[in-house]
Formats: structure tokens, C-alpha cells, sequence
């Protein structure tokens, strides 16, 4: 017997015992049975309850998967129960055991809070710390089988019971669960956010009644049972942390219809916002009965669980902080979130007031909490709502000030000493943004007063506007249109002045070029460089900003548009350019492609910014895009072809792709345009996350803004650094006693934040650890300041100190966010972790890893290892969903080019838009619907039309076509021979059958078919054949009401075969007509038609809707207009089906990246470290968000732009340690303006100021290592006596062996000879003499200072440079048309290497001997003076000066090409070369070196040489060729020969 189908299903089989199907087989004892056969005929493969006969004795309803294997991939949206066999081995892992089911007492209620753990996490993002573990807690299978009726389509809830059976695996769902994993609670949400959960909380939403005095009533709503689980889930860790935004905030969204959803899954929180009249106001209302009642119980309840106030009134703050930070412009929107934060504040300090006082009158089980825990818990709380008041006090300000429509800016006090005269001239000289200007009205269209209004891509008219932006001065006090010492304003200066770091040389660039093409548009023969780099095809453009700045960008010319291809970014345009001068256009293919493999970090850079500028007659038009193509595309590319290279950008409008698909459509058309690229030498890619992050950032959700705001100089003397958050916990203390080696012999020391004995016993204890005096004072004062700096000058260590506080920072609070500006940086300091084994479990961010050690312990590698999980798979639809849109875009670019419009979208338009010519176009007179059919034969029959035309016409044989052609014109006018005559005679005369003669009578006969002669009119005596009698027979049975559709003939054409019908009516033609009076009698016509001649015009047609009376001149002319009307129409539905897409595509892509993070962040819940460079953390920042960093170090810190780091705090952060030392290298800028060594920046902007270095110059406290093992003494009283008084020397040093073959360990070579051979100012600096100073090779042709030192010692050493150095020097030496040499391979010593750099990438590293060219010299002085117009350049940096140059491979020597002299980086011999007067008279720093060197005899005209064997005989070098003639072939002329200066070359 048949196993019944229903049995199994979740209501099982209605029939029960009755059902004459079997039931037995899917019995749990008939599965047991030894032997039992397993061949019963089963459901088909489709139904859970049947994956095979083994699954027999699955119990009914329950998953057969789930019952044999303990997992299910369609996780909860399975729709049987999730019961695993008690008799399998295969048990759920996440199956936990429930707690055994007991009423919580009131101290139980708090005891999570009191423990380490329940206090740490109070500081996490969500508030799962404020709630302890359900009495009976759900494991993830029960809250599955709990909710599998109310996720049905058709559930809906009928009492408040319903809601609390719903609510309660909702409360289960959270962190203090150990049933539960965060994959789990990933999977767990999809499934409330899908199907029938979102409608179900959105009725628990707008549920009324609701009170806190329901008790146990079937319709009033209690707060206690059904809202406040509620507000626990949308609070909760699950949910805030999860990087599905589209998920989480549509459940807040379902709570206001006020804002139109984006699409269905645009996320959770939308579910309160969608009617938070409702839900706040039930709130409200509860609330104050609390505090009336001055309890949270129920009294009518006594069974329910203790609710205590930090329970409702976090998970209120918390639900109240997302929807105010999830959405822009909230407050505004919804008023309702105001007054409820506002409230909140009020009740929040009516019960710390209750259950403070003495004795207590709030009756809550929190008054018998001790007094840390209480007083830490109420501060937690009280620091959240004070950040609710903040963010909403701002937004009310706002709303205020666009109302008021005011132009006021904020009033400030006047600041001290050397600030207030430049404050008073910023006063004077404000000019705001947008309504904020001088004007009163914005600058362009991009010009706006808060940031969020900013496009970071400029606009068009941005671009081409001459009037300077607003950049606001970074300084406390500064006039600013938002109030001073805020986040906001903070936030806002760091987006503007990064904004303009990226704009402000593309839009020199492009109003340079503009202003040319505009000139060439006046006069064709116009002189300038846009001109001469068209004639060349491309080039470098060279223009002047001012007397101080240039610029120099690249051209690309002779651009043609390709296709349109979907990408990653969004639709990518596929074109073709030239190939620029030089290499890149070599004959050598290989030349080509190591061209643009050379060029990958400078030219068409993969993420870089480009403008495309569009001359078209007088037209200049400017579109932004970013750079697709990557650099194998390009490489490949130019491998194919000697003269054009092709790639891909993303523009930022879709106006200019719709452009250029028209472009690509109608090439013909558009002949007279002219279109270049114009390159950004900033990397878009690399600043554009940072400026992601703080247009979207909630300003207040940015940690440690007390800290961070520009404060007056001397705030930070009398103010208090606190703890970390989770420090001050009660109870916790870090452990100390790893930093001791175990020869120590201690195992136990603890440090209590709190207590400054414990404190002072650490610093003291620690001295005899691994760690010297001033690195241990360091580490404790990082470990008790929630913003801590460590200053490490050159050489004392502060990577190693940093590493042993990741020691003691990885048992505290993991994970740990480690961020550098380098990839170098990041991965030496994790290869120290590594090194000195604090932990394995480390991850690095970024595929860009140089560590071959390092590159194991990526992401990438972690996900290979994890092979797909859970989460894959249920997100695996994101990817299939993604490349569907992508096949739909591709099958709308096919279409998008498709000019042609048919008789169909003709005729589909007529039928809407004039529908009475749709009418007589379908119910033409009997005798054209005759030729119509009789025109499908003709068509059929072989015969093809040729001409203009014949591809519009071939196929389409419709009546619309018919018309348009004018063939019934055309029949009349060769049939008929007169204008009209009447048909009389007995044929007229015929009645009834007769009237529906066989039109075909008429036609020629069968031996005409056949004649060659086809102008043979004669008509046929001939019988009718028999076939032709038949079909006359059957003609007349016709009825009289038959449409001419009807027609057999019309209806039907089939080919007839000529050999068993050799003439039959499927093969007659319209030409086979001969009496024309006979063919318009048989169609019911009393007389032959006349031809029309008429012309009206256009409307008069329109008007007329019998369109089978007009003309051919008439029908042309409609045809026309109509195509053209379709066309247009046809246009935009494709533009909009265009926009569609890309927003369908842009959503798609959302939607799988997060769900891709997600699945990223679940690898890594278990991970101690995190590394990533600062851009990789701005750009993962919704993946580190969801993962909760609570400590985040970063390396190298005085290299880090403040917008970097602001933009690498994620919400979470409550400890940031920063690293570095501001007195060395500052970020780089490609904008000088807003530099510290502008005049304007470092009054203004101080834009390369690092936070570290702006904090410390304001006396915000700073440890100090000063202790350093690099330098001989002789080196550090350099920087000691300049830089760093307190720098102290270790003994290691003072036992380095001196330099061979000179005098002096340390000297500096002063010299006169010009810079540039005394020509001009120029971006790059060049001097002959100093490299070669050491040798006697020419003066190299390369264009700068480091290319002529490579050229100069590449025939004595192998020359090493830097990848980075590498780079630039390509991009300057790109445009030589050199072809590659042949391969070869040449053996030298390891100790005949000379490493060169630039003083920027050398940052953290040393050498032996280091060998510096200063470069910069004005030459000879006249009259003891420096001419007017020397300088220095760069070299005025303390910072640079101190900084970094480059140092040989394995203890060889090594040249430095910088801008400025690094001091700190040698460590046995430094030798310095350039003009010492100079640099003494334009800098103060550089003149206590140089009387510094006097004072030690270092200092004069020439090296003094001389052999360690003879050290009294002193040679002094200064010029080319004299050291041959003291030591030819390295080797002096002194008696005991010996080796001098074999590594120094």
C-alpha cells in the first residue's frame, strides 16, 4: 500500500486512522525493527520527510534531514521540525542543554553585571550585558520549531498570548546564550526579516492596547512580556553588530511611512520608524506609569521574571540610538524621537535618583547592587542618554538654523598669543558655505553647509568653478558654521580639507585644459598645450598654479568609446585611447608591456581618479569616473597594439553613459568631437573610504571626543585622561607578569587602573623586566590612559615596546585592531608578534602583503581553509541575484544600440496614443485586406526586396507596413487604367450566393502562370481547372459577415507543392489580378477608388483617422513623425530601464558584499589581532564594526593623517594607543597648499599634522623612550642637541669600530655647486656634483637627483632601489622612447650593494653608513649673501631632517636623493653633502648642526681620507678624479696597501 503524502507535513494527515494509505512505514517503531524492508514507494525527491527509503522512520513533521544528519541547509526557513535522532551519533553541535527552569531572584537579575565578564560587556555596542540567560534557554533547533507557525503566510496574531509565544525565542537569540553561535543569530535574522516575521513585529508594533498592568488580559498588551523583549531583540548584539544593513534596518523602518523605502530588504530598524508615532507614544506612556508607580513590576503578575530599570532603559537608549545614527536626517522626520530622548534623560535620573537614596523609593533590585557595580553601571548609562541629548540637541540646532535661513557663525572666545591676530584676519575675511558666503547663495552645485550633502565626487560645475571652496581653518576658535569644540566640526574640517587633498589638483588640471580647449574653439591655430599634445597624441601637461606651485598631470588623447560592461563598481565604459610618447608606443612588444607594468602605481592607476573632457563645437564638458581596467587589462592591451591601449572607467553620472551609448549608436553623428583624458595623481581609491566614513559617520558614535575636539592651548595641562572603559570595570586588572622573562621569578603582577598604589608598584616592579626604565613608563602609561602616545625617537626601541604591550593587551580585551599607514610597517609588526609568540591567531586585511610569512595569515587564506560555511550558503542567492542583473544590463546594451523601429512599436503606440487610427489600420476596406494577404504570398514566395530599406522591410509583412509602403496605392495606380467607372452589368446585378463569386475568376489563367511573356494582358479562355472549381465551390459557403481576416487566403499561405498543384491559390500573386472592376465588385465595392493626391498638414492628419484615404506624400510624412515619436519613446524607457538597473545592480552588489562580510566576520569572532592599513580599515570599516574592536594601536602613528584615523574608529573602540614620533616624518600631501611647510597651511590648515602630533603640541600627555641603540654618539648630538635633549645613549653604541678609510666618523661635505645647473625653479631638484663626489663617472641624463646617483654608480655597484622609488622613477622616465636591452645576468658581492631611497620611504629603517645628498644649493654668495631666491625647500622640516634616508644591503654603504638631510637613520658613519651656509642661514635647526659639526671639526670643503694604518696621513676629497690618484682601484698609495673604501663606492 501507498505511504500517505500528508503524514509527514506539519499538520499531519486529517484523515488519521481512517486514511486508506499507510502510515506504518514513517512510525518510529517500524524503523527500529531488525530487517524491516526499506522498498516502500515513497513521495517524490521534493519532500523533506523523503530523501530515500533509510529516512523512513523520520516521525511526522519533523525534517528528515535534521532527524539523520543534525543539520539542515535551509536552517529556520525550513518549514518542518528541527528534532535530531536520539538513537544517531549525529547530534546538533549547537544543541546545548536548557538551564534547568527556575525562577530568577532578584540578585540573580544583577549578578551578570557583577562578574568580569558580565561587566565588560557592558561595553560592547549592543546591550546583551544588561540581560541575563533566560531561565529556559532555547537552543537554535527549539527557537526554529517555536516560530514555525507564526512564520507561516497565513498566521496572524488573535491574542496578546500569541505575542508573548512569538517574542520568546526573540529573547533567547542573544550573546548570553551559549546555545547559541553568531552564525546562529546571522541565519536566525534573515529568517525574521523574510516571509511573515516582519508583519508580525510590525503588529506587536502598533499593538494597542498596551500597559504595565496587563497581567494576564487576552487584548491589553503587556509592556513587561511583549514590548521590552522587543526592544531587547531590535538592541541586541545580533542586531546591531550585523553587517546586513539592509536586514537590520528595515526592522526599524517598519515603525514610519514618512520616508519611501529604497526596497523591501532596505532594513530591519525601518520597522519602528514606519510608525513610531505609534510605537514611541505607547512607550512614553508606559514609562511614565514606571515612574508613577515607581516600579517596574506588574502587580497584577507575580510568576513573571524580576525586571530591573537598567533592562528597559538601555535597551530604549539603544533602540533610540540606532534609529537616530542609521538615518539621515531622523530628527527632522521624526519628531517623536526628540521628545522621547528628552524624556528618557528625565526618567533615567529619576531612577538613579530612586535607587540611590537612603533608604531607596524605586522599587528595583537594583538598589541592593554594590556600589561600584552601581555607580559604574548608572555612569554607562547616563554617558549613552548624554550622547542621545547631544546628537539630538545638534539635529534640533540644525533644523533651527535652515529655517531661520541665518548667517551667523559661531561665536568663540579670542584665543591666545600667536593665534588671535590670525583668528581676528579669519573673522574679517569669512566666507562660509553655500547661504553661509559672501554672496548669500552657493558657489555651485556641490557647495553645501553640512557634509552629508556633499557629493565626494566634484561635480561638472564644481570643477570648473574659479572661485576658491570653503576650507575651514583646522584651529580652535576659527569662524565655522557649525559651534566649536564638537565632533561635528571636527568631522567636518577632516572631510573638507581631505576633499580638497583629492579635488584640488584635478581641478587645476582640468580648468587648465579647459581653458585651452576653450581658446581652441575661438581660433583652431591657437598656441597651447592642449594643441601641441593633440598633434603628439598624448603627453605630459606642464602649468603653473602661482609663483610657488606647478602642477603636471597626464594627457591621454584620440579616446573612442567601446561597450559598456557591468562591474564590481558599478557599469564600467570600455574605450580606447592613445598610447602616450615614449615606451609605451615601442616597437617591442615586451617593451610596451613592461611599460605599463612599470607604470601600475602612476599612470591609470586601478582606482584612481580621471576626467573626461568632452569638446564638442563649443561645448566643454567635464565627467568624473574611476579607473576599472586593471593592470594586467592594460598591459595586455598594449601587448596587442603598438599605437591604442584600452580600459575601463565607472563614471559617477549615468547622464554620460547614456551619452555615450548614443555615441556608440550613431558613430557617424558625431564626428566633430574631441575627447582626452586629464589623470589625478591622487589615488581616489585610497582616500575615498576615509571620506565614506566621515560623511556617514554619526559624529558621536566617534570614540574619545572629549580628547579629540580642538580645545585652547592649555586645556590639556589641567585636565584628566581617564582608563579605558573596560579598565574601569570593578575588578579587573591587567597582568604584568609576561613582560618579565622567567629567570625573574614572577608569575603574579596585577595592575589596578583604579589605584594608584597599584599603579606606582607596577612602574616600579617593572624595571626589571625586559623593558628599560623609560619603555616601561611608557607601557604603564598606555595601559591606564584611553588615549595613550609613546614617542619613540630614532633607534630606542618603540617597536619592541609596542609588541610587549600587545603582550599584555591580548589577554585583556580581544580582538585587537592593529593599523599602520604601510604595508611595510603592518607587516613588521606582526612579524614581531610572531617572532616573540604572544599569539598565533592573527588575520591580515589586505591582499597586499610583501611578507612571504605574513601572506599565510590573510583573510583570504583564513577563507580557503574554512571552505564554505552555513552562512554561504544560505547567502549564496546574493551572487546569483547579482549576476542576473548583470546578464539584464548586458541584454539592454544589445537593445540600447538597436536603432530600428518595427511595425509593431508602431502600432502599439497608435493603440494608446490615437487609438482611431489603431482602428482603421486593423479593419481595413475588404479590398486592401485582399491585397494585403495576397502581398504575404508575394513575400513568401522567395522574392527579396534590396535598397536602403530592404533590411527595415525584410519580414515584416504587417498591415501597418502595408499602409506605409503605399501598395494598395500602388495596385491602383498599375490596374486601373481610369481614375473611377462604375461596375455595372449582370455582374453588378448578382444577388445572394452569386454576390460572393470567387474572386480568383478574375485572375489569369494556368498557362499565363506558366507564360515567360509577363506583359501579355490577353485574358484566358480557358476552362477552370478542377481545382479551381473546387475552391470557387467553397468560396460561396462563405458568410457575408466574415472579416477579410477571415479569408482563407489571408489567414493561412502555405507552400503548395508545384508538382501535385502546379498553379493553386497559395501561389497566386497581386500581379495575377486582370480585371480590376471584378476584384472590386467581389469586395463589395460599387466603384474603383481613386488614388489621393492631397498634402495637408501634420495636426489635420492627426486629426483624421481614416489613414487608408491619404496620400503617399500624406502617409510618409505621418510615418515619420509617429517613428520619430516612437523612437523618442522607446529612448526613454530604455534610459529608465538603464537607471533601474543600475540601481537594481547597486543594490544587488550591497546585498552580496554584505552578506560576504557577514560570512568574513564569523571567521574571525575568534581572532586576538587584526591587522590592516589605515585605508583597509576605512574601507572594512562595516566589517570591523560588526566585529567590536575595544583596542586599536596604531604603528608608525606620526605618519598617519588625523582623517585617517578618525575614519579607522569604529564605534567600539574604547583604548587607542598611538605609536610613533611626531618630530619624524609628517603624512604626505599631494596638495602643498594645506602642508605645515606653506606659509597658508601652517597657519591655516596644518593638514599633514598627524592627531599625535597635534595632541602633543597641545600638551596632552606623551611618553617618551629615551633610551636609543642605534646611533654612535657622534650621530645622536646631532638630533640630542637639537630634537630630543633627554635622548640618552646605551652603552652597545659607544663600542662601535669607526669607519674605514676616513677621517671622520661623521662629516659634512660644503660645496657651491648650483642645483639644476643653475636653471630654474622646477617640481624636481637635481645636483651634478654631489654624486659625483666619489666617483669619476659624467653627469647622468636622467631627470632627477636619485636616477643620476643610480646612473653614476651602476658601472662600480649594484644599485637597489626601493619598489616605491622604483615607481616614480618609471613614471618620470616613461616618456624616453628606450627599447628593453637583452636579458643578462651579472654576479656581484653582496658587499658591493648600494641601496638608494628618498627620504619618504625610509621610514623605520637604518643602515651602517648612510651617505646623504641635500641636493638643494643656490650656489656662490654675493657679497657674503644668498641670492634672493634660493631656499631649501623641504629640508626647512625638523621633520624630514630627522627623518629617513637610505641605507646599503648588509652593512653597505648608501647615497640619500631627499629634500631634506636625515640624521637618525646611520649607525657608525654618516656623511652629509650640500651647502652648509645655506641651510644654516634659511633654518634654525639646521644651524645648530652645523655649529655643532664645527665644534667637532666635521665640516669643511673636501673628505678627509686616510688609512686606519696610517691615521695621521689625511687626504682631503673634493672634486671628481683626486681619489684615483689617492687610492686607484680602491687601494691607497700608502706603503702598507691596503683596502680603504671598497664598500663606501
Amino acid at each position: 500500500m501507498a505511504i500517505c503524502r500528508f503524514v509527514n507535513t506539519p499538520g499531519g494527515c486529517r484523515y488519521g486512522t481512517a486514511c486508506k494509505f499507510t502510515h506504518s512505514a514513517v512510525s518510529p517503531a517500524s524503523s527500529s525493527r531488525p530487517g524491516q524492508s526499506s522498498n516502500t514507494k515513497t513521495a517524490g525527491p521534493s519532500s523533506p520527510f523523503n530523501r530515500g527509503a533509510s529516512h523512513a522512520g523520520t516521525p511526522p513533521g519533523v525534517c528528515s534531514f535534521y532527524w539523520t544528519t543534525a543539520n539542515c541547509k535551509r536552517e529556520f526557513n525550513c518549514r518542518y521540525r528541527h528534532e535530531p535522532n536520539p538513537n544517531s551519533n549525529n547530534q546538533a553541535s549547537n544543541t546545548g542543554l536548557p538551564i534547568a527552569n527556575r525562577a530568577h531572584s532578584a540578585m540573580e537579575s544583577i549578578a551578570p553585571f557583577l562578574t568580569d565578564q558580565g561587566l565588560a560587556k557592558l561595553g560592547a555596542t549592543g546591550t546583551d550585558g544588561f540581560f541575563p540567560c533566560p531561565p529556559k534557554a532555547m537552543s537554535p533547533p527549539e527557537a526554529h520549531n517555536a516560530l514555525t507557525k507564526y512564520l507561516r503566510d497565513d498566521y496572524r496574531f488573535m491574542k496578546t498570548f500569541d505575542v508573548y509565544g512569538f517574542v520568546n525565542p526573540l529573547s533567547n537569540a542573544t550573546t548570553s546564550n551559549k546555545n547559541w553561535t553568531s552564525e546562529d543569530g546571522q541565519l536566525f535574522l534573515t529568517t525574521i526579516a523574510n516571509g511573515n516575521g516582519l508583519p508580525l513585529v510590525t503588529r506587536i508594533i502598533c499593538w494597542s492596547p498596551v500597559s504595565t498592568r496587563a497581567g494576564s488580559h487576552p487584548e491589553t498588551l503587556s509592556f513587561q512580556r511583549g514590548l521590552l523583549p522587543l526592544l531587547r531583540f531590535f538592541s541586541s548584539d545580533l542586531v546591531v553588530k550585523s553587517t546586513l544593513s539592509h536586514i537590520v534596518k528595515y526592522l526599524y523602518f517598519l515603525m514610519t511611512a514618512k520616508q519611501p523605502l529604497k526596497s523591501f530588504s532596505s532594513g530591519l530598524y525601518m520597522c519602528i520608524l514606519n510608525n513610531s508615532d505609534v510605537f514611541f507614544k505607547q512607550i512614553q506612556d508606559c514609562m511614565e506609569e514606571f515612574m508613577l508607580a515607581r516600579s517596574f513590576k506588574d502587580p497584577k503578575v507575580s510568576s513573571t521574571d524580576t525586571i530591573i530599570g537598567s533592562q528597559v532603559l538601555g535597551s530604549l537608549a539603544g533602540v533610540l540610538f540606532e534609529c537616530l545614527t542609521r538615518f539621515k536626517n531622523s530628527c527632522a522626520i521624526y519628531p517623536v524621537l526628540n521628545t522621547t530622548v528628552r524624556k528618557l534623560d528625565a526618567w533615567l535620573d529619576l531612577w538613579i535618583a530612586g535607587i540611590s537614596a537612603s533608604p531607596p523609593d524605586f522599587d528595583d533590585p537594583f538598589k541592593q547592587a554594590i556600589d561600584t557595580a552601581r555607580a559604574h553601571i548608572t555612569s554607562y548609562l547616563k554617558s549613552k542618554v548624554e550622547r542621545l541629548m547631544r546628537i539630538v540637541d545638534r539635529e534640533q540646532a540644525k533644523i533651527e538654523r535652515v529655517t531661520a535661513r541665518t548667517k551667523s557663525i559661531s561665536h568663540v572666545p579670542v584665543a591666545t598669543h600667536l593665534d588671535e591676530s590670525t583668528l581676528s584676519a579669519l573673522r574679517i575675511l569669512y566666507d562660509g558655505p553655500a547661504e553661509h558666503s559672501s554672496l548669500g547663495v552657493p558657489r555651485h552645485d556641490n557647495d553645501f553647509v553640512y557634509i552629508e550633502d556633499i557629493r565626494i565626487a566634484p561635480t561638472h560645475k564644481e570643477l570648473i568653478c574659479i572661485t576658491d571652496p570653503f576650507l575651514p581653518a583646522n584651529l580652535h576658535g576659527a569662524p565655522h558654521p557649525l559651534p566649536d569644540e564638537t565632533m561635528q566640526r571636527l568631522v567636518d574640517i577632516q572631510f573638507r580639507l581631505l576633499r580638497e587633498e583629492l579635488i584640488a589638483p584635478l581641478r587645476t588640471s582640468v580648468q587648465l585644459v579647459r581653458k585651452d580647449f576653450l581658446a581652441l574653439t575661438k581660433n583652431a591655430k591657437a598656441k597651447n598645450q592642449v594643441n601641441d599634445l593633440l598633434k603628439a597624441h598624448g603627453g605630459r601637461y606642464r602649468g603653473h598654479i602661482d609663483a610657488q606651485e606647478s602642477v603636471m598631470f597626464n594627457v591621454y588623447t584620440g579616446v573612442e568609446f567601446l561597450s559598456l560592461v557591468p562591474d564590481r563598481r558599478g557599469l564600467s565604459v570600455r574605450f580606447s585611447f592613445d598610447a602616450p610618447a615614449g615606451r609605451a608606443r615601442s616597437t617591442q612588444s615586451r617593451a610596451r608591456r613592461a611599460f605599463w607594468e612599470g607604470m601600475s602605481g602612476k599612470r591609470m592607476m586601478q582606482g584612481g581618479l580621471i576626467a573626461l573632457v568632452w569638446k564638442q563645437g563649443i561645448q566643454v564638458d567635464v565627467h568624473l569616473g574611476i579607473v576599472a581596467s586593471s593592470t594586467k587589462e592594460l598591459t595586455d592591451s598594449a601587448q596587442d597594439s603598438k599605437d591604442r591601449v584600452s580600459a575601463r572607467v565607472v563614471f559617477f553620472d549615468s547622464e554620460i553613459e547614456i551619452r555615450i551609448l548614443n555615441v556608440i549608436k550613431n558613430r557617424h553623428l558625431h564626428n566633430d568631437k574631441t575627447v582626452i583624458l586629464v589623470e589625478s595623481p591622487v589615488m581616489f581609491e585610497a582616500i575615498r573610504p576615509f571620506l565614506d566614513t566621515l560623511q556617514l559617520v554619526e559624529p558621536e558614535t566617534i570614540p574619545f571626543g572629549q580628547y579629540l575636539v580642538h580645545r585652547p592651548f592649555g586645556h590639556f595641562s589641567t585636565s584628566v585622561v581617564l582608563p579605558p572603559l573596560y579598565a574601569r570595570a570593578p575588578g579587573f586588572a591587567y597582568q604584568l607578569a609576561p613582560l618579565f622573562s622567567p629567570e625573574a621569578g614572577i608569575d603574579d603582577l596585577k595592575l589596578y587602573v583604579n589605584d594608584p598604589e597599584s599603579i606606582a608598584h607596577a612602574r616600579h616592579e617593572l624595571r626589571r623586566s625586559r623593558l628599560d626604565a623609560s619603555q616601561a613608563e611608557a607601557v604603564v602609561d598606555a595601559l591606564t590612559r584611553e588615549i595613550a602616545l609613546i614617542q619613540g625617537p630614532p633607534g630606542t626601541g618603540k617597536s619592541f615596546t609596542g609588541i610587549e604591550l600587545l603582550r599584555v593587551l591580548v589577554r585583556s580585551a580581544t580582538p585587537i585592531l592593529l593599523i599602520a599607514f604601510t604595508n611595510h610597517a603592518l607587516d613588521h609588526l606582526l612579524t614581531g608578534v610572531l617572532d616573540a609568540a604572544i599569539t598565533s591567531k592573527i588575520v591580515r586585511l589586505g591582499s597586499r602583503s610583501a611578507d612571504e610569512r605574513i601572506k599565510h595569515f590573510s583573510l583570504e587564506e583564513l577563507e580557503q581553509i574554512a571552505g564554505r560555511s552555513r552562512l554561504d550558503r544560505s547567502f549564496a542567492h546574493t551572487y546569483k541575484d547579482l549576476k542576473e542583473v548583470e546578464k539584464e544590463i548586458l541584454d539592454l546594451m544589445k537593445t540600447f544600440t538597436d536603432s530600428s523601429v518595427s511595425s509593431k512599436d508602431v502600432i502599439s503606440y497608435l493603440e494608446t496614443q490615437y487609438p482611431e487610427h489603431f482602428e482603421h489600420i486593423l479593419s481595413p476596406p475588404s479590398w486592401i485586406s485582399t491585397l494585403h494577404s495576397l502581398n504575404i504570398a508575394d513575400t513568401n514566395s522567395g522574392w527579396q526586396k534590396v535598397g536602403r530599406q530592404a533590411d527595415a522591410d525584410k519580414g515584416d509583412d504587417s498591415v501597418y507596413s502595408f499602409w506605409v509602403q503605399g501598395l494598395d496605392l500602388e495596385f491602383l495606380s498599375n490596374k486601373v487604367d481610369e481614375p473611377q467607372h462604375e461596375l455595372t452589368g449582370t455582374v453588378a446585378s448578382q444577388s445572394g450566393a452569386a454576390q460572393w463569386s470567387n474572386i480568383f475568376t478574375v485572375l489569369q489563367s494556368f498557362e499565363q502562370l506558366d507564360s515567360d511573356d509577363s506583359d501579355d494582358d490577353d485574358e484566358s479562355d480557358e476552362e477552370l481547372e478542377p481545382w479551381q472549381v473546387s475552391w470557387e465551390a467553397s468560396s460561396t459557403k462563405r458568410s457575408p459577415d466574415t472579416e477579410p481576416f477571415n479569408d482563407p487566403v489571408s489567414a493561412s499561405v502555405q507552400p503548395i507543392d508545384s508538382s501535385r498543384h502546379p498553379t493553386s491559390p497559395e501561389n497566386l500573386r497581386i500581379s495575377d489580378i486582370q480585371d480590376p472592376a471584378a476584384f472590386f465588385l467581389a469586395n463589395h465595392c460599387t466603384s474603383i477608388p481613386i488614388i489621393p493626391q492631397g498634402d495637408r498638414a501634420l495636426d489635420m492628419l492627426l486629426r483624421e483617422g481614416d489613414l487608408w484615404s491619404f496620400s503617399r506624400v500624406e502617409r510618409t510624412k505621418l510615418h515619420v513623425y509617429w517613428k520619430q515619436q516612437v523612437h523618442e519613446g522607446i529612448y526613454c524607457d530604455r534610459i529608465e530601464d538603464f537607471k533601474r538597473l543600475r540601481r537594481k545592480y547597486a543594490e544587488a552588489n550591497q546585498v552580496y558584499q554584505e552578506g560576504k562580510n557577514e560570512t568574513r566576520r564569523q571567521l574571525l569572532k575568534n581572532v586576538d589581532l587584526i591587522g590592516c592599513t589605515t585605508t583597509g580599515a576605512a574601507k572594512l570599516a562595516s566589517l570591523l564594526k560588526g566585529l567590536g574592536p575595544r583596542i586599536m594601536v596604531v604603528e608608525e602613528a606620526g605618519q598617519v593623517l588625523e582623517a585617517h584615523i578618525l575614519g579607522s574608529l569604529v564605534p567600539s573602540i574604547e583604548h587607542m594607543i598611538l605609536i610613533g614620533d611626531p618630530l619624524q616624518l609628517r603624512p604626505t600631501l599631494n596638495n602643498y597648499r594645506l602642508s605645515v611647510d606653506s606659509m597658508t597651511g601652517k597657519k591655516l590648515y596644518r593638514f599633514d599634522m598627524s592627531l599625535m602630533e597635534r595632541l602633543s603640541s597641545s600638551q596632552f600627555p606623551m611618553s617618551q623612550i629615551n633610551v636609543q641603540r642605534r646611533m654612535r654618539p657622534s650621530i645622536s648630538n646631532l638630533i640630542r642637541k637639537t630634537l630630543y635633549p633627554n635622548l640618552i645613549d646605551n652603552d652597545v653604541v659607544t663600542r662601535y669600530s669607526d669607519v674605514r678609510g676616513i677621517a671622520k666618523n661623521v662629516y659634512f661635505l660644503t660645496h657651491n655647486h648650483q642645483e639644476n645647473g643653475g636653471v630654474e625653479e622646477s617640481s624636481s631638484k637635481y645636483n651634478d656634483y654631489e654624486p659625483l663626489g666619489c666617483n669619476d663617472q659624467g653627469p647622468g641624463a636622467a631627470p632627477t637627483a636619485l636616477a643620476r646617483i643610480r646612473d653614476a654608480l651602476i658601472d662600480l655597484v649594484a644599485v637597489v632601489i626601493d619598489e616605491r622609488d622604483q615607481v616614480e622613477l618609471n613614471d618620470r622616465e616613461g616618456d624616453q622612447a628606450d627599447e628593453i636591452p637583452d636579458t643578462h645576468v651579472e654576479h656581484i658581492k653582496v658587499s658591493k650593494r648600494v641601496r638608494l631611497r628618498t627620504i619618504d620611504n625610509y621610514q623605520g629603517e637604518e643602515a651602517k653608513i648612510i651617505i646623504l645628498s641635500l641636493v638643494r644649493n643656490a650656489g656662490n654668495t654675493a657679497d657674503g649673501q644668498l641670492k634672493q631666491k634660493s631656499t631649501i625647500g623641504f629640508l626647512r622640516s625638523d621633520n624630514r631632517t630627522n627623518g629617513n634616508p637610505t641605507p646599503p644591503i648588509n652593512e653597505a654603504a648608501a647615497y640619500i636623493d631627499t629634500r631634506a638631510v636625515a640624521l637618525s637613520r646611520a649607525k657608525e658613519g654618516l656623511f652629509i653633502l650640500g651647502n652648509a651656509h645655506q641651510l644654516a642661514t634659511r633654518s634654525s635647526m639646521w644651524r645648530g648642526v652645523v655649529d655643532e659639526l664645527r665644534r667637532e671639526d666635521s665640516l669643511s670643503e673636501g673628505i678627509p681620507i686616510a688609512c686606519y694604518r696610517h691615521p695621521e696621513e689625511i687626504n682631503y676629497v673634493s672634486e671628481p678624479g683626486q681619489l684615483q690618484n689617492i687610492a686607484p682601484d680602491g687601494q691607497t698609495t700608502f706603503p702598507a696597501s691596503l683596502t680603504l673604501l671598497g664598500s663606501w663606492h
